[in-house]
């Protein structure tokens, strides 16, 4: 998909100082010099690469576990896989491109009531994105103290056996409460 983006990219017009730009050496140009490299550095299956070069077929690596696995007895590639996940999250770079987006759907709205909505709208959207990473990040917090010391959060909330739905709502939840400072304390640290 990000290589079809890539590609879509090649064929979309833009705009500059309020004129569309349809010619397709102008598009090439401004994508080589703005976003391009970025894009092409986060579409990169590096752990394909990684794969390839130790002779791993590509049907037998169905997770980055199984990569790291099959090539622990070299500890060059072990650190290329871990920059090669660093690169991963470039990806999260694309996610910039919304707010280009955006701003082309605000120039349309015309009363003040939908500019207020769209403001709403946008302040929420970022509040929940916020949310979502703090709960990922406190859940993986917990997972690594699992992994290492057997305690945690998720030890002392029993969510260990719990499907993945609860624990990331549980998750989701403390970030709210945290971010609105009214901590209810019911998931604290532990460790």
């Amino acid at each position: 998909m990000f290589i079809f983006d890539i590609l879509l990219n090649f064929n979309t017009g833009f705009y500059h100082k309020g004129e569309l730009i349809m010619k397709r050496e102008h598009i090439v140009r401004d994508y080589l010099a703005n976003w391009f490299w970025i894009d092409l550095i986060s579409s990169t299956p590096f752990t394909w690469v990684l794969a390839w070069k130790e002779g791993i077929p590509l049907r037998q690596i169905e997770s980055d576990d199984n990569l790291s696995g099959a090539i622990a007895n070299t500890p060059q590639l072990l650190k290329l896989l871990k920059i090669a996940k660093l690169l991963k999250m470039l990806k999260l770079l694309r996610v910039v491109k919304i707010k280009r987006i955006l701003m082309k759907f605000e120039e349309y709205i015309v009363t003040d009531s939908m500019d207020l909505m769209v403001t709403f709208l946008n302040i929420t959207v970022k509040i929940i994105v916020v949310a979502h990473y703090m709960g990922c990040f406190v859940f993986y917090i917990g997972m690594e103290e699992l992994r290492s010391i057997n305690k945690g959060w998720l030890v002392s909330k029993n969510m260990i056996d719990e499907d993945f739905a609860t624990q990331y709502i549980t998750s989701l939840y403390w970030a709210f409460t945290t971010m609105s400072s009214v901590g209810y304390g019911d998931i604290v640290p532990v460790t």
